[in-house]
């Protein structure tokens, strides 16, 4: 049987694979980025950057964008710990109330 609480835990989970971080300087002749996507299942980390933030007048934003990376590994962690946490809490006040239905619908009235 289908538990729906569980079923939304897994599908909000789903949708946390990615982690996205993007710098974006906006200058009259045009936007310039960098942008990190990291795969938190997969471990694939990919990072796209224009050239003017490794030999430009944009590289001190580098370091900004990676420090930004950083304080958002250090969140997701947190916040995944936290889910599980979470999870684990609702796994057990399931199985408490489970357990606890079945054992009293199997109990017969004292005479």
């Amino acid at each position: 049987m289908a538990n729906p609480i569980f079923d939304k835990v897994i599908k909000a989970l789903d949708g946390l694979a990615t982690l996205n971080v993007e710098t974006v300087v906006v200058d009259k002749g045009g936007n310039k980025s960098i942008k990190t996507e990291m795969d938190l299942i997969g471990g694939d980390i990919r990072t796209r950057i224009d050239k003017d933030f490794i030999t430009g007048e944009l590289t001190s934003i580098r370091e900004f964008h990676n420090q930004q990376v950083t304080n958002a590994r250090e969140v997701v962690s947190s916040n995944i710990a936290a889910m599980v946490d979470l999870a684990e809490k609702i796994g057990d006040k399931i199985e408490g109330y489970t357990s606890g239905s079945s054992s009293s619908s199997s109990s017969a009235p004292a005479p």
